[in-house]
């Protein structure tokens, strides 16, 4: 599509309304040219999943300064990186655009040039947390299950803990609590933060805690006969999809990957 010229910061803001500010959206490239003209390239979603394998609608547009008086720019740029929004408006030189991509991108001249470039479809990529999940259970387990399996596979005493504080018995934190080496009180502040939620959904997040201690909450979890499912980023594990992405790094197939309700 031709270009059409921004020269006032009312102009700028119906454009970038027009654009939903580019809230969740991307900074996708930032160009510049011998002659001085600086183009970035802005994606909005005009039809957004979050699941694995959800179609995503992007629009494609450029705002372009054939003579910046000022451009910022972070390097390296994340163009995956989602922004909360981007902000115009006028300057004692004309006008602005700016955001945190992450780090500050900030583009000032007289006028700009916006054009539309494409409109193209994607799939929602999977995403997975390798720092917390949350595992859902047919069975509840008390919490000295957990210290005890954990404990059992390092061969090691597990307890629990209050942030910062020595061991406690199992089952006197009603909303969560740490797992921790009892080796590893006096050198951690945290360890494995695990909560309970609404049902017999378990969080473990990893906070100060060694791998090997996150590799065992993570294999007691994944050996739990009644496991029906592990929740990750935008993933939903069948069980023994979890159990071969832990020992393999690889991701099954996007539609396995779905809560089984869709």
């Amino acid at each position: 599509m031709s270009a059409h010229r921004i020269a006032t910061p009312e102009a700028l803001d119906a454009w970038l309304a027009e654009c939903g500010h580019f809230v969740d959206g991307h900074l996708a490239a930032v160009g510049r040219v011998p002659s001085g003209r600086v183009a970035a390239r802005f994606e909005h979603y005009l039809r957004h999943g979050p699941l694995p394998g959800d179609r995503l609608v992007v629009a494609v547009r450029e705002l372009a300064a054939a003579a910046p008086t000022a451009c910022t720019e972070p390097v390296p740029l994340y163009p995956a990186h989602f922004l909360e929004e981007v902000e115009g408006g006028a300057t004692a030189g004309g006008l602005f655009v700016e955001t945190w991509a992450p780090g500050t991108f900030r583009l000032e001249a007289p006028a700009f040039q916006v054009r539309e470039l494409s409109t193209v479809e994607r799939r929602t990529a999977p995403s997975v947390q390798d720092d917390r999940f949350t595992a859902v259970l047919a069975t509840e387990r008390d919490d000295g299950f957990w210290v005890d399996a954990v404990g059992a596979l390092l061969g090691a005493p597990v307890v629990w803990r209050a942030l910062g504080g020595g061991a406690r018995p199992a089952g006197l934190d009603p909303d969560g609590c740490f797992l921790q080496l009892a080796a590893d009180l006096d050198t951690t502040s945290g360890g494995v933060w695990h909560a309970r939620h609404v049902g017999r959904a378990r969080s473990f997040h990893r906070s100060s805690a060694g791998a090997d201690l996150w590799w065992a909450v993570r294999t007691v979890v994944s050996g739990v006969r009644d496991l029906t499912e592990v929740r990750t980023g935008n993933c939903t594990f069948r069980p023994a999809d979890w159990l071969g992405y832990l020992a393999t790094g690889v991701l099954p197939p996007a539609g396995r990957l779905r809560p089984v309700a869709y």
